[in-house]
């Protein structure tokens, strides 16, 4: 995790993407460092947020998927929403694996909903 600290250190945050890249990172390395919490949670909706705004696919969906999966550790039934939102995405960008892996969150999600 330091070798990616000084990365991100490297990172020239004036350009937006970028920017939006390095909180993402920083939320991923919290969340290995310290585990789920709710405001680690806001963190990576906050980040799909921006993604969503700067129109890229992908990083929003990999952004909803880290808030979805926060939530389910969490045991919050509401990660059902963030994970839906990300298979979808994902969906329509072909990345059948990664589809395949959100979904199984979202059974765990949904399972948590209606025991």
């Amino acid at each position: 995790m330091e070798l990616a600290e000084r990365i991100l250190m490297k990172v020239d945050r004036r350009i937006p993407m970028n920017r939006i890249g390095v909180l993402l990172a920083e939320a991923l390395l919290d969340g290995a460092r310290e585990g789920s919490s709710e405001a680690l949670a806001e963190r990576f909706a906050d980040v799909a947020e921006r993604w969503g705004r700067f129109g890229s696919a992908l990083e929003h969906a990999e952004a909803l998927s880290a808030e979805g999966e926060c939530l389910l550790r969490l045991r919050r039934a509401d990660a059902a929403g963030p994970l839906r939102d990300a298979a979808e995405a994902l969906g329509e960008l072909g990345a059948d694996r990664s589809v395949a892996e959100v979904r199984r969150s979202l059974v765990q999600a949904l399972q948590l909903r209606d025991p």
